[in-house]
C-alpha cells in the first residue's frame, strides 16, 4: 500500500513541479517581449551613414 501511494505522490509532485517551471518560463518570456530590447530600431531610411572623423 505505502508503495502505490510514494509512487502517486511522486507523481503529483512531479507534474505540479512541471507546471510551475512552464509557468515561470512564460513568466519570464512575457516580460522579455515588454523590454525595449526586443523593440526594432527606428528607420532611418536613405539617409547616409556619419563620416568619421
Amino acid at each position: 500500500m505505502f508503495g502505490l501511494v510514494s509512487v502517486s505522490m511522486v507523481g503529483i509532485v512531479g507534474s505540479i513541479a512541471t507546471l510551475a517551471m512552464v509557468a515561470a518560463m512564460v513568466y519570464m518570456v512575457w516580460i522579455a517581449l515588454g523590454d525595449e530590447v526586443h523593440q526594432p530600431s527606428p528607420d532611418t531610411g536613405n539617409e547616409p551613414e556619419p563620416a568619421e572623423q
